[in-house]
């Protein structure tokens, strides 16, 4: 919230990675409340911290799942402040001045190696937990570029 990004309390389904709000959709229009956010975690202190992406967070991030395969397709990113995930890497942008909406991004093969999230959905934030499908612990959000207040690249 410091950084004026709307957040959300995540930890639900079989990846945990569904959030914990019955509706979490109004956070997309508006920022949660100091008191929303301390009773969110006073109820779920393991809860992980869920970023809405889009115009409310004014971020895009750029979701890389398979890092090899999203190399191979030859698109080069601006460099940025970024998280390693277990799998790979969220890149954080600007929202720019058009409408961003989530959109897969695929190989060759039409394999999904990535994602961009931006207007309807949200990212995990470090230091947030990191769980197989499973429910076993395997690894944690982390950044690799910390935000420090400078402005994200468009």
């Amino acid at each position: 919230m410091k950084k004026g990004w709307s957040i959300i309390p995540i930890g639900g389904g079989k990846d945990k990675k569904a959030p914990l709000l019955p509706s979490w959709r109004k956070f997309q229009k508006r920022l949660p409340t100091g008191q929303e956010v301390e009773k969110w975690w006073s109820d779920t202190p393991n809860a992980k911290i869920g970023v809405i992406t889009g115009k409310i967070s004014q971020l895009v991030v750029v979701n890389i799942d398979d890092p090899l395969e999203f190399n191979r397709l030859g698109i080069k990113l601006i460099n940025t402040k970024k998280v390693k995930t277990k799998k790979g890497f969220h890149f954080y942008y600007k929202y720019p001045e058009f409408d961003v909406h989530n959109s897969p991004i695929h190989n060759k093969q039409r394999e999904q190696v990535g994602d961009i999230r931006a207007e309807g959905g949200y990212v995990i934030a470090p230091p947030s937990l990191h769980h197989d499908k499973n429910n076993n612990q395997d690894g944690q959000y982390e950044w690799v570029e910390v935000p420090d207040g400078s402005e994200l690249p468009i």
